[in-house]
């Protein structure tokens, strides 16, 4: 789920303890976790750094190699379908690419750093006869190229940092193994009943998954940061009826109240992760970590126009959000190697999950350019070698990280199905007819242009295609804005425009309420775009007349969005059917 703009829909369809005896420490608010393997002993799991206790130990000898496992515990799904996590068969994973510290045992200094492997290992060297603790950050940081910078963070204690940290030790005069383990901090029988370190861990892990399939298409890249904020007071928003319309202030935020998982493309940008034990808790729902990654990928490298708000594959949706939520869902796929989508919840104290299948080729309600399950259906299908009806394309993901960084990233079109299939045929002769099979099974025009010029699916409502009408000068353009499908994101809430400028002009577009409908309390909303980026907006005040202008605009092709506003109000109530004439001039 992406962020919409303020306060917009943000729908979703996630050995022993102690706290080292400082009072500045204590003040921090640790979080007391086990300890890991081998000798390691205790550790204690926290939000920012901290410092272990112990004095120095004498002379200082020649350096020992220090090396090690660090793990979390990882919950699976339950074999039973609806079923939620299974916590009793939960077992060790690596944690891999991990920021790993030797840090003098008074907490005031790095003696060296080091990244876990892909089996979780470290190994350093460090002054021997030396008080440390080996410290793991819930990071992922690399320089130089390729290059990320990934940070897993508590949004409820002012974005501090997660880290595991072992007991102190002295590094002696030998080599030795100091081994992490991060567990679920949950009991059976009693839930949660300790530290829950695992959790940062295990979103950690989603993110390097979906980062090292990136890699597997160009291992030169470059991510922009992101921040993962994830806590356990993450709840569905309070104070309202409707969880996915939510207070989305920085206050909010937190205090834990996120809504729902979503990616909110800021700066930097951040994905907000459910925690609450009592309702929802997504840490372990890798699915629902790497779709949310797969927004980030939309902003970090290709483009995401989508509008956000609430949706499901059942649903005939905004081309834009279907598009949008339909690539999150089968990047998800991708980057698991797995196409059964689950997503855990808790009801009346019991685990419990909804999914689909990204496969899926039966998308359940109407298929079309409109549905989010046509939409992953057919981008999994072009990333995997598994023949199932008519999928007979075995493209991998690095045909569709090209189309999704280049042609998809620049089309003057909406970013929608209909960009990426024309790029990917054009990029791929040799599977274009194979690839038009998997789009025309999914009830979508082959061989169009970005717009879906040839688009004959209507979706039920013939207005709704073509999809981009031709809006040309001194000729009225009549479209019509409802709320059949649902508000705010759904088909036939926002209807458009194509515009075609051979030459720079000043654009001005009127919009009345069409003859024989009634004004009051009608109010058209105009938006253009070029590219996918806004060029202008008019908001009228609700007397069925609205005009929007917008000078010196360069040629091109531009499209036009229009809705009648209460349409989009979430909480219902909307006019419904209301047409409005388009009327264009160019000066």
């Amino acid at each position: 789920m992406i962020e919409p703009p303020l306060a917009n829909p943000r729908g979703r369809l996630k050995g022993r303890a102690f706290l080292r005896a400082l009072p500045w420490l204590v003040l921090s608010a640790l979080l007391a976790a086990c300890g890991g393997g081998g000798d390691s002993g205790a550790s204690s799991f926290q939000p920012p750094g901290g410092g272990g206790g112990g004095g120095g130990g004498g002379g200082v000898p020649g350096p020992v190699t220090l090396s090690g496992t660090v793990t979390y515990s990882k919950v699976p799904f339950s074999a039973t379908l609806g079923q939620g996590l299974n916590f009793a068969a939960s077992a060790p994973a690596p944690v891999r690419g991990a920021t790993v510290e030797i840090v003098g045992s008074a907490g005031l200094s790095v003696l060296t750093s080091t990244t876990t492997n892909a089996s979780g290992q470290y190994s350093v060297s460090v002054p021997g006869n030396t008080e440390v603790f080996v410290r793991v950050r819930a990071e992922l940081r690399r320089t130089g190229t390729p290059a990320w910078n990934v940070t897993v963070r508590d949004n409820t204690a002012g974005e501090a940092l997660y880290t595991l940290d072992g007991q102190s030790f002295n590094t002696g005069a030998a080599s030795l193994t100091r081994n992490l383990n991060a567990p679920t901090g949950f009991t059976a029988g009693s839930g949660y009943t300790g530290a829950r370190a695992a959790a940062p861990f295990a979103i950690l892990d989603a993110v390097y998954e979906a980062v090292q399939l990136v890699l597997s298409a160009d291992p030169n890249t470059s991510f922009p940061e992101l921040r993962v904020q994830w806590s356990s007071r993450n709840i569905p928003c309070s104070g309202s009826s409707n969880p996915s319309f939510c207070d989305s202030s920085a206050a909010a935020r937190a205090r834990g109240e996120i809504g729902t998982t979503f990616f909110a493309g800021t700066s930097p940008r951040q994905i907000f992760v459910l925690g609450d034990a009592s309702s929802d808790t997504d840490e372990f729902d890798s699915h629902v970590i790497a779709h949310e990654w797969g927004h980030y990928y939309q902003s970090a490298f290709s483009r995401d126009d989508s509008l956000g708000g609430e949706h499901s594959g059942s649903q005939r949706l905004d081309l834009r959000v279907a598009f949008s939520e339909g690539w999150g869902n089968a990047f998800s796929g991708m980057v698991l190697r797995d196409p059964l989508y689950r997503d855990s919840f808790v009801v009346g104290g019991a685990q419990q999950d909804g999914g689909f299948n990204v496969e899926n080729n039966a998308v359940p309600g109407t298929a079309g350019w409109f549905s989010s399950a046509s939409v992953q259906s057919i981008f999994y299908d072009l990333f995997d070698s598994a023949a199932d009806g008519v999928d007979g394309v075995n493209l991998g993901f690095g045909p569709i990280h090209t189309v999704m960084t280049n042609e998809l990233r620049t089309t003057r079109a909406p970013a929608s199905i209909y960009p990426l299939v024309r790029a990917l045929q054009l990029r791929q002769p040799s599977a274009s007819a194979a690839i038009g099979q998997l789009v025309s099974a999914q009830q979508i025009a082959t061989g169009s242009d970005d717009f879906g010029s040839n688009e004959v699916n209507a979706g039920g409502d013939a207005r709704n295609v073509p999809i981009y009408p031709l809006l040309n000068t001194g000729v009225a353009l009549r479209v019509c804005s409802d709320n059949t499908a649902g508000a705010f994101n759904k088909l036939g809430n926002r209807r458009f425009a194509r515009i075609e400028l051979a030459n720079t002009n000043t654009v001005t577009v009127r919009a009345d309420i069409a003859p024989g409908s009634s004004v009051a309390p009608s109010d058209p909303d105009l938006l253009l775009y070029g590219a996918g980026v806004l060029r202008g907006t008019a908001e009228s005040l609700g007397n069925g007349v609205e005009t929007l202008t917008v000078p010196t605009l360069p040629p091109g092709s531009y499209v036009l969005e229009v809705y009648e506003f209460s349409n989009i109000n979430p909480g219902g109530g909307g006019r419904g059917d209301t047409c409005f004439d388009l009327l264009l001039t160019l000066s």
